[in-house]
């Protein structure tokens, strides 16, 4: 894959993760389509959280495509995204970090979170991969965000052609899923490892099912787990949750 099939762009629309969800006719059944707008009035992250998505600052993008419903591997595919986006800042000289699972750092900072969803349609799974990249977001809106926030505009002191970076997105994220879809996750899962903000032995405070946990972080696993040795000395692995941005500010 060179880039996506199919490319539908919307100067507004609510939530492009949405709209994947309501137009599944009009996803190419065979390869990647990719769902962009320059504003989101009901933009959301994970855990049901807004996202802020003010007109013509920032990438709001979806990848939408269809996997084998027998693969037990999707859920790499947000860290997979990530990866990508990872690689485009890196290919513009910054130094991003990933926050387990999938968030995207730059100074301690959010930079870019993904949501992903799934459906089970007939006899495939639709996957539905959303990024929100901030670009050339001020900081006066970012301080309007009720988590530490950045954006490449931000950090670097000069606006970026948005449309460029959502090619170069596009791009790195169908080459990085072509390799996927055929040779699995292991391939990427040293990069995971090496861009993660956490190392071992590192004091953590961790969200899980609404309750707060202090730890040690011991490792990351190739199935996308992490493992943390709590208070109580008992090591755990777990597969969802939410690292506290206080840890590493």
């Amino acid at each position: 894959m060179k880039s996506s099939c199919l490319h539908y762009h919307f100067e507004t629309i609510g939530s492009t993760n949405t709209w994947a969800k309501e137009n599944v006719d009009q996803i190419d059944p065979e390869g990647v389509t990719l769902i962009s707008a320059s504003e989101q009035t009901l933009g959301r992250g994970r855990f049901k959280r807004r996202w802020q998505s003010p007109i013509n600052l920032n990438i709001y993008a979806t990848f939408c495509f269809y996997i084998d419903s027998n693969r037990s591997d999707f859920g790499h595919l947000p860290q997979l995204l990530a990866l990508a986006a990872i690689q485009v800042l890196e290919d513009l000289n910054f130094h991003p970090a990933l926050k387990w699972p999938n968030d995207i750092l730059l100074n301690g900072k959010k930079v870019a979170g993904i949501l992903c969803e799934t459906m089970m349609l007939e006899q495939k799974r639709y996957m539905i991969n959303g990024i929100g990249l901030n670009v050339n977001m001020p900081t006066e809106l970012l301080n309007k965000i009720d988590r530490p926030a950045t954006s490449l505009f931000k950090e670097r002191g000069h606006e970026f052609d948005l449309n460029i970076l959502l090619k170069q997105l596009d791009v790195k994220f169908t080459s990085y899923l072509s390799h996927f879809l055929k040779h699995g996750f292991d391939a990427f899962f040293p990069s995971f490892q090496l861009r993660s903000t956490f190392k071992q032995g590192q004091f953590i405070q961790f969200n899980h099912n609404q309750t707060l946990l202090e730890g040690i972080f011991e490792s990351l696993h190739p199935d996308g787990s992490v493992q943390i040795k709590l208070l109580d000395g008992t090591s755990k692995k777990f597969y969802s949750g939410e690292f506290m941005f206080e840890d590493f500010i």
